[in-house]
């Protein structure tokens, strides 16, 4: 007969619970995959499934509930980078042009290739923030760690809205210089 503590957590498990599995799963698969251990895939998968499935069922709530916040942020930080790239197509950013060995325009550098190190470090910024934002303060073991009055969600609009203001002041100065 099977346990019935196992059985209440099987009860229990939804979106987030599954988002951990997969998560897991996937970064187990990858790391056997890369590593080549074992040689057959199907051995890779079975032991990626076991693992993501006893990961799951031991991971405390507030870790499931803090991924699902975590994975909220970043379908909105990858919402914020389409927009910025619509922004940089719309506002006609280009980068510098490239030429081959023979001197011949093969094209031009996207303005993320051609500034690696801002668009690098703006990615960063925006993952702590993302992190804190879900809870990472908790997770790491500050209790009660938020701006005060401030919310999860006001903070997401907040960054949000910052994003489209430096994206409209950006094509402003842009189409400023064109005009100079």
């Amino acid at each position: 007969m099977a346990d019935p503590m196992i059985l209440s957590e099987l009860e229990r498990l939804g979106f987030p619970d599954v988002l951990l599995w997969l998560l897991t799963f996937a970064i187990i698969f990858g790391v056997l995959t890369q590593s080549k251990m074992p040689k057959s895939s199907a051995a890779r998968g079975i032991l990626a499934i076991g693992i993501a499935s006893l990961v799951m069922l031991s991971a405390p709530a507030g870790l499931i509930g803090f991924i699902s916040e975590m994975s909220s942020g970043l379908i909105l930080v990858v919402i914020v980078l389409l927009v910025l790239i619509a922004f940089f197509e719309a506002a006609g950013v280009k980068g510098e042009e490239v030429y081959d060995e023979k001197g011949n325009k093969t094209g031009r550098k996207t303005i993320i290739a051609q500034y690696p190190t801002y668009f690098g470090a703006a990615l960063v910024i925006v993952a702590i923030l993302v992190f804190l934002g879900a809870g990472g303060w908790n997770l790491l073991g500050f209790q009660n760690v938020t701006l005060k009055g401030m919310g999860s969600q006001s903070m997401t609009g907040i960054i949000f809205l910052a994003a489209v203001v430096i994206g409209v002041l950006w094509m402003i100065m842009e189409s400023g210089k064109k005009g100079a």
